[in-house]
């Protein structure tokens, strides 16, 4: 019997995927760019805080390149931003499929000449037009836009998507499988160990156990044995690539295989718009925060709904039930149906008896943190007296004693396990009676709007703002010299949130709250602007994405506003087809719905490009021969105001 390889078989399977499971065939359909289609993002590409929902499709860096419509169909919304897609089309076929194509340039001229209308109607850059069917037609390979660098846009290209009836983001790929050369089968780089249950081990730590693989592809494999105590997942970090390009692309198969049975299975075919952010339980959101790579976990997190784990009553955490060897492999499969395959093996272990070895006179000292709803404490220097444990503490005048976990070199390692709700709010060291508060205030529920409040600084979160039960840490954090209130640590930004919380914080006594903001400290006196709403009591609000340390800054100064490319008082040359002027703000940024352009008083259209900081009016006829007046207003997001007049010889 001839035997498939088994690049060919997932092949056929693909292929058999979309003629036999409902999914039109891929010759109805006409690929957006024309030539060889080459690639720098991938569907379910891993994004900060999201899975890149469609194709990003190389157009050799330059714009104004056709792009045309994917099938027939009618145009039902087009977005004008200077925010993430740009300039985009949104296209609704005649199946109930809809096909998305951004960071356009500029549309065809009838569906320019509609977006004109809009914008010179509500005097604003900024459009969302829905439209009713058939009133804009297009057909299959009909030029309905040019390609362009608009939004969020570091170079340009065309980001390319196909979404379902439900508007759910699927692969192009699944209709154009072999559009993109692609004979390189998935890089694997590391695979992460991570204990999972209340004081597992892994190698006798409570931490994860990164191992560097050896081999080069598509066979990896672990050499040693790694030793295991209680419930773990496996992780790993890797990437996809392409024939013809050395950008790292996403992997949306793998399967984990213990002992040659299936325990897990990730399949990213398509998902919710609202599901994104299930990339940060996907992924370990702290590991990447830290080191700024990612470990994709071959499990399923607490709090993690996304559609893209065909379980089917597989078992993804392992406990080892014996002290046997047991042998693991992960299958990676891209698009194309390479395959590389990581091999390795556990083995059960009890962890090591605990000792304390010799201290020379050093100071002992706590350092504490929380994962997994466990309190983890490394006691350093610890003397052969902190073997008999560590005295937690809780609000209501109870205590209790912990004893070590395990020890390391140097240090005695204690586990607390929050998940039942009891949090102590300091841990004493019964030899030098030294106390550590902890800074937990209460358990953050997924199912339940919770209001934390201390002095000066509440905390809202609402129905699932957070992924699991977590604890949170509530605590000033010190004073910021040009701050106008503490310095509040909320949460640890090593965590992900699945929306934001709400942040109140009230000026210190006697502070004016006009053009108060919330910062986010990002570095050694570097800020970023959270948010800045005032409150009925003077106190600032805003909706806040990710933990961090937070205050109160002053934001007083108006945009800065400088000429681009004219001479102010100068005559334009004759060739010039548009006005650049150079707009930025140093702290909480230029409001995109607050910048007024006039001519001689008379409103024009600017288009904003909100990361170059630029301001572009392109004028469709020359204006008159003389002296004109060009007028700019623009404010900030805290409200500060530029006015600036240009004068202008045509």
């Amino acid at each position: 019997m001839l035997k498939t390889p088994k690049s060919l078989f997932w092949i056929l399977i693909l292929l058999g995927g979309l003629i036999f499971g409902g999914i039109t065939l891929v010759d109805s359909y006409q690929l957006p760019l024309s030539g060889t289609l080459q690639v720098s993002g991938t569907f379910g590409e891993l994004r900060p805080d999201h899975f890149h929902s469609g194709l990003d499709l190389k157009t050799g860096g330059e714009e104004g390149k056709p792009v045309y419509a994917m099938n027939e169909g009618y145009v039902y919304r087009i977005k004008v931003s200077p925010y993430g897609l740009g300039n985009a089309l949104f296209i609704h076929h005649p199946n109930g499929m809809y096909s998305v194509y951004g960071h356009l340039s500029k549309f065809n001229d009838e569906i320019q000449a509609l977006v004109y209308q809009k914008q010179f109607v509500f005097k604003k850059f900024e459009q969302e037009i829905y439209l009713p069917a058939n009133q804009i037609q297009v057909k299959k390979g009909d030029v309905i836009a040019y390609s362009g660098n608009t939004g969020n846009s570091f170079g340009p290209h065309v980001h390319f998507e196909i979404r379902d009836e439900n508007n759910r983001a699927m692969d192009p790929l699944r209709f154009f499988p072999t559009s993109v050369a692609d004979h390189i089968p998935p890089i694997i780089l590391r695979i992460g160990i991570e204990p999972l249950g209340w004081g597992s081990l892994v190698n006798g730590k409570a931490e994860k156990h990164e191992i560097i693989l050896e081999g080069k592809g598509p066979e990896y494999w672990i050499p040693e044995t790694i030793f295991v105590n209680g419930t773990f997942g496996i992780e790993y970090q890797g990437h996809d690539r392409a024939d013809e390009t050395l950008n790292k692309l996403g992997i949306n198969f793998s399967k984990l295989f213990l002992d040659d049975s299936l325990r897990f299975e990730f399949a990213l075919e398509h998902f919710e718009f609202s599901d994104r952010k299930f990339i940060n339980v996907h992924t370990d959101y702290s590991r990447h925060y830290e080191t700024g790579y990612r470990f994709e976990r071959c499990y399923i997190e607490n709090g993690n709904e996304l559609d893209a784990y065909p379980q089917t009553g597989l078992s993804p955490r392992i406990n080892l039930s014996d002290s046997t060897l047991h042998y693991f492999r992960i299958e990676f499969r891209d698009r194309a149906g390479n395959l590389s395959v990581v091999r390795g093996k556990f083995q059960q272990k009890k962890p090591e008896e605990i000792t304390v070895g010799v201290n020379e006179g050093k100071s002992s000292y706590l350092v504490m943190g929380v994962r997994r709803q466990q309190l983890i404490i490394h006691l350093k220097n610890p003397l052969k007296q902190h073997l008999n444990g560590l005295l937690l503490e809780f609000g209501n005048g109870e205590s209790e004693t912990i004893f070590p976990a395990y020890s390391a070199p140097a240090e005695l390692v204690f586990l607390y396990d929050l998940s039942a709700g009891k949090i102590p709010v300091s841990v004493q060291d019964p030899i030098s009676l030294k106390r550590e508060k902890t800074h937990l205030t209460e358990l953050i529920y997924p199912f339940r709007n919770t209001l934390v409040e201390q002095v000066g600084i509440k905390v809202f979160f609402s129905f699932k703002s957070v992924f699991d039960t977590l604890p949170l840490i509530l605590k000033e954090a010190g004073k910021y010299r040009n701050g106008f209130s503490p310095l509040f640590q909320v949460g640890d930004e090593r965590i992900p949130l699945f929306k934001s919380f709400i942040l109140n914080i009230q000026p210190e006594p006697g502070t004016s709250p006009d053009y108060l903001v919330i910062g986010r400290k990002i570095g050694l006196d570097k800020w970023e602007y959270a948010g800045g709403q005032k409150a009925e009591d003077g106190s600032i609000t805003a909706s806040v994405g990710r933990f961090g340390k937070f205050c109160l800054l002053r934001d007083a100064n108006p945009p800065s506003v400088s000429s681009g490319n004219f001479t102010n008082g100068a005559k334009v040359a004759s060739g010039q087809k548009n006005i650049s002027i150079k707009i930025s703000d140093d702290f909480s940024g230029i409001h995109p719905g607050k910048i007024l352009l006039t001519l001689d008083g008379n409103w024009v259209l600017a288009a904003f490009d909100a990361k170059s900081g630029s301001l572009f009016w392109e004028w469709t006829s020359r204006p008159a021969a003389g002296k004109h007046s060009l007028s700019l207003t623009v404010y900030d997001r805290a409200g500060n105001m530029s006015q600036q007049n240009f004068t202008l010889i045509f």
